[in-house]
């Protein structure tokens, strides 16, 4: 999961905070309420305007007096805090486990896995932090085998191709990575010295937007009113204190080619019949993305804590396999078997990566879930980009060329219901995003009882495979085919509002057709998904 995957707050949002202090994190309709910013994926464009998945209608006429059934959600992500006090008792437990025996109790090759498992970690307890992106990996595995080497069969040729094709994709992302890094230093030296200019103005640091906006007229000293303008024109001073950290990052692990994360773990990374490693704990370190996943699809709607997710009855099996960097599809195949094995109905997949090392054995294991008839909701990402162009793993077309029946791809909306609809950061295509899904400033739980809001299609995905946890809770008659048909039937189509196209700096101004950003051209929509079903499951009843 590159870190553009592991969305901060805000950090590409088009609200982002004004200055050093600044309470950002709040949407960018200034005139919308606390309460509704902190749950605007649930809202109805027609009662509210505002465009979410119509959560809230849903339950209050459709649902309302019905009775559920508990639905089992797996968390392939960073894993989750389980202590959490808004997902307390939404947790699956193995009941053929018996906790803390340091046995292997139901004999599945996993010792103590009573809330999921962590293929990350080793059974001393420690585990990976920072990894490599897979560029990185692969191009470590070919200059092994190649460099300074001729090849000479036509296989080794073959393989020589792909190393030279690794490598320049490597040394293109390290070169990019130095050129943004010498402009995030530049930025953030004239921040630092515009935000040293306000405190000394302000005589605080917390100054609010209303205060820039003031002294941005005022006659005031030239300086202090420069400072106000760069503050209100330009990110946050912690953006750019993320940024400059990024770069380090990018430098210290996911582009260093000396990192040898794996060696945590024990396993071998190569060998995809290497199945028996990791620990049982699901915390770990690094919780926030899957803590915020969990939130979003089913934190406790019934108690006054934080905030409600979009399902009522589920539980979430927790599966960590994305590091600090990009996955290993070992492990994310090795994640949607368990997944499968131990009774999930949905998997939330809220990772992607630019390249794959062994898409077969992902492959092979969606389609181990095809035939279980499990939904898996995966996110479209977060690089502004036309997926026909360029495709993110895991694929939304299998290698022959089929697509997989159980797969929703999703990209993210924002709560601007005008050309800002679709997330300036989310990837798009007419033919491989099946819909869109409220993905900025959503508002869910962090570790140790925190809260925050975060963005990106990260948080899109875990909204959609809510409603897709709630037709299956209220409608357990409907497979998991009938659930994506009809979550794709049901959506809010916006055909002929005209949008602007993703992307980050907002340079580009052309605007474009929304139907054509996605094969659906429209919004999750829980309160239709539940009428189609109504009549989806009678018209089963009279088979």
């Amino acid at each position: 999961m590159r870190k553009r995957y592991l969305i901060l707050p805000l950090l590409l949002s088009a609200s982002v905070a004004f200055a050093g202090g600044f309470n950002s994190g709040e949407g960018d309709k200034d005139k919308v309420s606390k309460e509704t910013k902190q749950n605007w994926q649930h809202l109805d464009l027609e009662e509210d305007g505002i465009p979410g998945i119509s959560a809230n209608k849903a339950y209050e006429t459709i649902l309302k007096g019905k009775t559920s059934k508990k639905v089992t959600v797996a968390i392939i992500d960073s894993g989750v805090d389980i202590e959490h006090e808004d997902l307390k008792g939404l947790i699956w437990t193995n009941k053929n486990e018996i906790p803390d025996n340091g046995k292997d109790d139901d004999g599945n090759g996993y010792v103590d896995d009573v809330h999921g498992w962590n293929y990350l970690g080793h059974p001393n307890g420690d585990n990976i932090e920072l990894e490599n992106f897979e560029i990185t990996r692969l191009y470590k595995r070919y200059k092994t085998d190649f460099e300074g080497k001729k090849p000479s069969t036509a296989e080794e040729k073959e393989e020589y191709k792909k190393f030279k094709e690794y490598e320049k994709a490597y040394f293109d992302r390290y070169k990019e990575t130095g050129k943004i890094g010498e402009s995030t230093r530049k930025t953030y030296a004239k921040a630092l010295e515009h935000d040293a200019a306000l405190n000394e103005y302000f005589k605080k640091s917390d100054y609010s937007k209303e205060e820039l906006e003031e002294l941005s007229t005022s006659s005031a000293e030239g300086r202090y009113k420069k400072a106000a303008k760069f503050f209100l024109n330009n990110r946050a001073l912690s953006y750019y204190e993320w940024k400059v950290n990024w770069i380090k990052t990018l430098y210290a692990g996911y582009l260093n080619v000396d990192l040898n994360a794996r060696d945590v773990v024990g396993d071998n990374p190569e060998d995809l019949k290497d199945t028996v490693y990791g620990n049982s704990d699901v915390i770990a370190t690094g919780a926030e993305h899957g803590t915020h996943v969990a939130g979003i699809i089913g934190a406790n709607r019934s108690n006054d804590l934080g905030m409600k997710g979009i399902a009522d009855n589920v539980e979430f099996m927790v599966l960590r396999c994305v590091p600090d960097g990009d996955e290993r599809d070992k492990d994310v195949a090795r994640a949607i078997r368990y997944a499968v094995d131990n009774g999930a109905q949905v998997m939330n997949m809220s990772f992607g990566k630019d390249f794959a090392s062994d898409q077969k054995a992902v492959e092979e294991a969606i389609k181990y879930a095809e035939d279980k008839g499990i939904i898996l909701m995966i996110a479209a990402g977060n690089d502004s980009r036309d997926l026909e162009k360029k495709d993110s793993y895991p694929k939304t077309i299998y290698m022959d060329g089929t697509r997989p029946s159980n797969v929703l791809y999703v990209g993210a909306s924002s709560i601007n219901f005008d050309r800002e609809l679709p997330a300036i950061f989310s990837n798009y295509a007419q033919n491989k995003v099946d819909f869109f899904s409220p993905g900025v400033d959503i508002y869910s739980t962090l570790p140790d009882n925190k809260y925050r809001y975060m963005s990106g299609t990260s948080m899109a995905t875990p909204v959609a495979a809510g409603a897709a946890a709630v037709l299956l809770s209220y409608y357990p008659e409907l497979s998991g085919a009938d659930v994506v048909d009809i979550l794709k039937k049901s959506v809010t189509t916006h055909k002929g509002k005209m949008v602007r196209k993703p992307n980050p700096d907002r340079k580009d101004k052309k605007t474009v057709d929304f139907a054509e950003l996605s094969q659906t051209g429209g919004i999750v929509n829980l309160y239709e998904a539940c009428k189609l079903a109504e009549q989806r499951v009678k018209s089963l009843s009279k088979r």
